[in-house]
């Protein structure tokens, strides 16, 4: 008797136990990417203005771009720089920062490109830079795998994974192209962060309180990968929230993929797009530095179509877009 009044306890408990321990996690999510934001407004506050997504891209999915201005444009050799490197001062991580050769590749991935690589991944030192687990870059809900896909694409070099982070730039989805966000005059396309490009507070015209700076994903990634924090190996490109959140069954993925199809909660189907652990939604950070969890269930382009020009297209594109004048009301 005694025994079953102690297993019925037990089952009393276990959900409470469970939800207090996910706010916790919950709670520390949304401190990490506080952490960033004030870090981005750090970096502005020194240099008048905010990081690319990173410098020296080295990959695209253009055929014909090796040897073109917009490939040239990217600098004269392969970095595959990430600028959370940049910012590591400023969220309390100087000897990352002070052990990091900038001259010098963290990935060693080229593709549709003329330009060399430069230097050498592992002899400078930048391999095992880049293979440390940083706490701020990890969301406390996410147990799965924190190194990067081993394959040339996606690990930083030969014996070095790399490390896989939770949080990246607002930027938008693509691969398509060399340096192709300074020539954009199409505000649909504008985020706040691109490579090779920088933005200011100047230029978030939409409103710093209504704009993403940086959003949440997952680790657990099927076609491509999720982001490392110190590198930028294919499609790192950012993480592009307008798509929806924990779409764990879009898009479709194409005749190529021959794998397990089965769909799963906490497995995002490709790449660059938001989600979490989290029941029902993700973090963001917004540009004016403030945190905010958004629900799975706020509209995005995965089943709303791309807005024509001049119109105002679903509310997680409206708040990715930096000067595309849309009304929007986050509350």
């Amino acid at each position: 008797m005694v025994i079953a009044i102690i297993g019925i306890l037990v089952a009393l408990l276990l959900p409470a136990i469970q939800a207090a321990r996910e706010a916790a996690r919950r709670s520390q999510c949304s401190n990490n990417l506080k952490q960033l934001g004030l870090a981005l407004h750090n970096y502005h506050d020194t240099y008048k203005t905010f990081p690319a997504v990173g410098y020296g891209r080295g990959w695209c999915n253009d055929t014909a771009a090796a040897g073109t201005g917009n490939d040239l444009a990217e600098g004269p050799s392969v970095l595959n720089h990430n600028s959370w490197v940049s910012l590591a001062p400023f969220y309390e991580q100087q000897a990352i920062y002070d052990a990091y050769d900038f001259q010098q590749a963290a990935n060693e991935y080229r593709r549709n490109t003329s330009r060399p690589l430069a230097g050498s991944v592992i002899n400078s030192g930048n391999a095992a830079v880049v293979d440390r687990q940083i706490p701020v870059f990890q969301c406390p809900s996410d147990a799965f795998d924190i190194r990067s896909k081993d394959n040339t694409a996606y690990r930083a070099a030969a014996g070095y994974r790399g490390v896989r982070t939770n949080y990246d730039f607002s930027a938008y989805r693509t691969v398509w192209s060399f340096n192709w966000w300074p020539g954009l005059t199409d505000m649909r396309y504008k985020y706040m962060f691109s490579t090779n490009t920088c933005s200011g507070l100047r230029d978030v015209t939409d409103g710093t309180s209504n704009t993403v700076a940086v959003n949440e994903t997952i680790h657990n990634v099927i076609d491509g990968d999720s982001p490392a924090w110190g590198f930028r190996g294919w499609v790192m490109t950012g993480v592009d929230i307008a798509y929806g959140i924990n779409q764990w069954d879009w898009p479709v993925l194409g005749s190529w993929y021959t794998g397990d199809r089965t769909v799963r909660r906490g497995q995002l189907f490709s790449w660059g797009l938001a989600g979490s652990l989290h029941p029902g939604g993700a973090h963001s950070c917004l540009a004016d530095g403030s945190v905010r969890f958004l629900s799975e269930d706020t509209p995005g382009l995965s089943r709303n179509p791309f807005p024509a020009a001049g119109q105002t297209g679903p509310l997680l594109h409206a708040i990715s877009t930096i000067s595309n004048s849309e009304p929007i009301d986050l509350d």
